[in-house]
């Protein structure tokens, strides 16, 4: 999965902050 600076939506649903 690719890296990013600002919080994505988790598969979940819930909010993953990536590096």
């Amino acid at each position: 999965m690719p890296k990013r600076q600002s919080l994505t939506r988790g598969p979940n649903g819930y909010l993953i902050q990536g590096d």
